[in-house]
């Protein structure tokens, strides 16, 4: 809601009156990275403080969370490809992209987004960000740095396994300061920039399938396929996952490739990041004494579990609680999951990105939710001690947050097994992820451990559902929700105990 006053002829001055209801109840000392237990909640209390604009920039201030720090310094320190993309960009006299140039009409025709567009680039140091590197100047500026990334495919950044959630992430580092302003958290989280955020990804999705995105595979140093990046994505399917049979081998051994061939087969970076694995590499578990059996639907690490999971919580306060009807869009399945529990679990960037049916069953529903691309709970506080490293802890701050908000694709599975009943998985989409495709339909039979879909590009999370009443047994490795290391896919994650 906004107002408008005049301070003089010819200036409109636009003034946030309300820009969030907050809800601040006692905060709970503890981390978000454990088991929690949250009450039903459907209806929430009428009387709650409000808090402006202003004041949650204040508080984000003093300490909770600084613009821009959600990604780490090194993020940019290791990476010299993007001052390379502002450079490019400030030569360039290309036309912007056909979806940049509606991009910039949607920014300049409304005059509330031409404010916060225009704010947020004032909000943030003049000639260089805070990590010296240079910065991105106004939203035109902004439109071009894009306009470079459409051609582009994405880069080798990190050498290292320990950094393992990093990955070149050049649309991140382009709108990283302004985003984190008050003005950029605004635009961000606008219905109008989100729609079209998804134009512009989309866009470079489509790029990234073609052969011209394949110059980033290169086998020279830097390129995707040069030593140091293939002994990373092999350390990270081995060392840094709880499937170790198969350590120190060759890519190859772990990935569906052809070394003879160019750029090891893979025709384009799409093709290469959706990889798929060796058959020998992640098979399925024969179930035990006949046992209900789950496994994980994703290489992915453990976040949280949570029990007796709300109809609907204040998912935006710290500690994030799940609210089942902003996870699953006011779906009337929501009913079932009341009291039950919930799994979530992260995706690296480095890692495999395909989806497997976590049970055996029949699809019964699929719905692609529209969401947010770029939005951060900005009451989490970073934790530069992770041990998965400062970006490890950037990625995974929001992950409960990020599963009501972000664009994602829930899909139905009511399992064989009548002791499962419904399983409800939720593929959450961040940041660059422009893509959660499902590769099966509705009504259709799939086994457990079956591929059913994928991301494409980016690391990301993903939730499983269990309905209430179900007393859900996971295995140790699930409730382990720190040192980062991921459940190997198709692996045993849980049962069902009487």
């Amino acid at each position: 809601m906004y107002c408008f006053f005049s301070a003089g002829p010819g200036l409109l001055l636009a003034l946030p009156v309300l820009a969030a209801l907050v809800v601040y109840i006692a905060r709970q000392r503890r981390s978000s990275n454990h088991a929690i237990s949250t009450p039903d909640i459907e209806a929430l209390p009428e009387k709650e403080p409000v808090v402006t604009a202003v004041e949650l920039v204040a508080e984000k201030s003093e300490g909770v969370l600084h613009a821009g720090k959600w990604v780490p310094p090194n993020h940019f320190d290791g990476n010299p490809w993007l001052v390379r993309i502002l450079a490019e960009a400030d030569a360039s006299k290309a036309e912007l992209h056909p979806v940049l140039q509606e991009f910039q009409a949607t920014i300049e025709d409304d005059p509330i987004l031409f404010m916060l567009f225009t704010r947020m680039f004032h909000e943030v140091p003049q000639a260089q960000d805070p990590t010296g590197r240079p910065q991105v100047k106004d939203y035109k500026h902004m439109l071009k740095a894009f306009n470079v990334v459409l051609s582009m495919g994405p880069p080798w950044a990190y050498t290292t396994a320990g950094e393992k959630g990093a990955i070149g992430a050049p649309i991140t580092a382009i709108i990283n300061w302004p985003m984190g302003t008050k003005a950029g958290r605004e635009a961000f989280q606008n219905e109008k920039v989100n729609q079209q955020i998804k134009n512009t990804l989309t866009a470079w999705g489509t790029f990234l399938t073609t052969s011209a995105s394949a110059g980033v595979l290169s086998a020279k140093s830097g390129g995707w396929l040069c030593k140091d990046a293939l002994d990373t994505m092999v350390e990270v399917a081995t060392t840094h996952t709880s499937h170790t049979s198969h350590p120190k081998r060759a890519f190859e051994h772990f990935f569906v490739c052809d070394p003879s061939k160019h750029n090891m087969g893979f025709m384009s970076w799409d093709d290469f990041f959706t990889r798929r694995f060796t058959p020998h590499v992640r098979p399925t578990p024969t179930p035990r004494n006949g046992e209900p059996l789950i496994v994980s639907a994703c290489e992915s690490a453990p976040y949280r579990i949570a029990t007796d999971v709300a109809a609907r919580a204040k998912f935006w306060l710290k500690a994030q609680p799940y609210s089942l009807i902003d996870m699953l869009n006011n779906s009337p399945y929501h009913h079932r999951f009341v009291g039950g529990t919930v799994y979530q679990a992260y995706l690296s960037a480095l890692a495999y990105h395909r989806w497997h049916a976590p049970v055996s069953g029949t699809v019964v529903k699929i719905e692609h939710i529209p969401g947010t691309y770029f939005a951060e709970n900005y009451r989490e506080p970073i934790d530069p001690t992770d041990p998965v490293g400062p970006l490890g802890a950037v990625l995974r701050q929001s992950q409960g947050y990020i599963s009501e908000v972000a664009a994602r694709m829930v899909m139905y599975i009511q399992a064989d097994d009548p002791r499962i009943g419904l399983v409800c998985a939720i593929m959450v989409g961040m940041v660059e992820v422009s893509s959660c495709e499902s590769t099966v339909g509705e009504g259709q039979h799939v086994d457990a451990g079956e591929e059913v879909g994928m991301f494409h590009y980016g690391g990301s999370s993903y939730c499983l559902l269990f309905e209430s009443g179900k007393k859900v047994e996971f295995v140790g490795a699930a409730k382990k929700f720190s040192g980062g290391k991921n459940i190997a896919v198709n692996s045993r994650l849980a049962t069902i105990v009487d």
